[in-house]
């Protein structure tokens, strides 16, 4: 996957931007499910760094491609919810507020002969998508601060 600004007017400070994304993977194990997981992603070199960002800057662009992640189960399903956001200037009080979104993923089976990868459509997605992951936001980046979206 690859997210990209292909062009704004704006100048200055205001063309700085941020992409957050959010990977929810659901593992099965007997075709019932054994593990779920909900984490913010970033390059790993970056995990200990304390930003949401897996990207940010003047326009900046996203970049992910996920490998095998079954660790031993039997199906995933993983999806991410990208985001397209503001980035705070003067200081973290300022709110991160959410621009654009889409969703994206694949499913993935132990048994790849008959049950190849197969990849998820990508989705616009909404204002409600943004709002159910602001408590992982929050939880997960206290220091900064997350806005509601309209």
């Amino acid at each position: 996957m690859r997210g990209v600004i292909d062009s704004y007017d704006g100048t200055g400070y205001r063309t700085l931007f941020g992409w957050i994304q959010i990977v929810t993977g659901v593992r099965t194990t007997s075709g019932k499910p054994a593990d779920t997981d909900v984490s913010i992603d970033k390059l790993p070199a970056m995990q200990d760094i304390a930003t949401p960002f897996a990207s940010m800057g003047n326009l900046p662009q996203i970049f992910d491609a996920p490998c095998s992640n079954l660790n031993g189960y039997d199906s995933l399903h993983w999806t991410a919810d990208t985001f397209l956001t503001s980035v705070p200037i003067r200081t973290r009080d300022e709110e991160i507020r959410r621009l654009a979104g889409f969703r994206w993923g694949y499913t993935e089976h132990a048994d790849t002969v008959h049950h190849p990868i197969a990849t998820l459509p990508l989705t616009v997605t909404a204002a409600q998508e943004w709002n159910a992951l602001l408590p992982v936001l929050r939880k997960a980046y206290s220091g900064w601060r997350f806005a509601r979206a309209a």
